[in-house]
């Protein structure tokens, strides 16, 4: 049996305890004045509000915060367990992999705004589904977007991420490190920004793959991050943040080294490849053999049949595509 979760509604002055006691409480604004909107954590205008609430806002709700935190753990977990890794590595010396202002700015700004916009605004059915369709409440009724479960398992593909994002980098960057072309050699603070460059592309590709519904606030969040981060990391690496300021005097000249490698162009196709393989076989296998009520109504959506086949378009295209 689900747990129980209580909801008091009311629109009076005589409802605010009963409000207050409630897990959720909803207050109706109308003649017997404010006091019961003002307690209440959500506000509607008339009683029949009060199934949209629930069987869609509620549910989008319950879907969006789920993956939010579970999200968020994770992308902090793979960046931690990728320090942890260079740790065991560098036999516990103190030297740090990334550079200070990297760290600072990957939680903040480097991979914030996707997911702000693209689990904010996700929709995986549209609101005349969800209300055709009441069985979808059950997923949020019964907590399965969000139990001990689920969140071992985001702590496994975090750790199965974070060692893909140091593994790769600093034995496939580190196998030739002299520049054929000029002599340079690559040393410890091209391996690890390297491994921050794939970190930051394996956190966006995860996140690509967990949004039901793409639009362009979505690409305008990943595209902002990606765009904000090689901006700030190509500043970084000039002599006036660098060294007249004394910001991160080791990143002088880093961004034109990574740049002009090819090895490091490769590097970024490979890992974040290597390190979402799982992902995509995982959201395969659950889509495909194991569906929730809503994967199944978000590809009828999509236009895709019981069957797997793409429906013909309104033009009367009779080319089908398979699932």
């Amino acid at each position: 049996s689900p747990p129980v979760i209580t909801l008091a509604i009311g629109d009076g002055a005589n409802d605010v305890s009963m409000i207050q006691a409630a897990h959720i409480g909803v207050g109706i604004s109308g003649q017997e004045g404010m006091q019961a909107v003002r307690a209440s954590d959500f506000s509607i205008a008339q009683f029949r509000f009060l199934v949209r609430l629930l069987l869609v806002h509620g549910s989008w709700a319950y879907k969006r915060v789920a993956k939010f935190i579970l999200f968020y753990f994770y992308k902090n977990m793979m960046n931690v367990l990728t320090e942890y890794f260079f740790a065991f590595h560098t036999s516990f010396s103190g030297q740090i992999l990334f550079a200070d202002w990297l760290s600072l700015g990957y939680n903040a700004a480097y991979s914030s705004f996707g997911c702000i916009f693209g689990f904010c605004l996700d929709q995986d059915v549209k609101a005349l589904t969800i209300l055709k369709n009441p069985r979808l409440y059950e997923y949020s009724m019964y907590g399965q977007g969000f139990d001990m479960s689920k969140f071992f398992g985001w702590m496994m593909l975090a750790l199965w991420h974070g060692s893909v994002c140091f593994f790769i980098p600093m034995y496939y960057m580190s196998f030739s490190p002299v520049r054929a072309d000029d002599g340079e050699v690559m040393g410890h603070w091209f391996t690890g920004t390297t491994s921050f460059v794939c970190l930051i592309l394996v956190v966006h590709l995860k996140l690509g793959v967990m949004v039901y519904s793409w639009n362009w606030l979505v690409w305008f969040g990943i595209g902002i991050s990606l765009l904000f981060f090689f901006i700030t990391f190509t500043m970084l690496c000039t002599y006036w943040m660098s060294t007249l300021w004394g910001w991160q005097e080791e990143m002088l000249g880093m961004s034109s080294l990574l740049f002009t490698t090819p090895k490091f162009w490769l590097c970024l196709l490979i890992t974040p490849v290597a390190a979402c393989i799982p992902d995509f076989c995982l959201k395969y296998m659950q889509t495909i053999y194991y569906p929730f009520p809503h994967n199944l109504l978000h590809e009828k959506e999509l236009g895709y049949d019981e069957n797997g086949y793409k429906k013909p378009d309104k033009g009367g295209s009779t080319v089908v595509t398979p699932n």
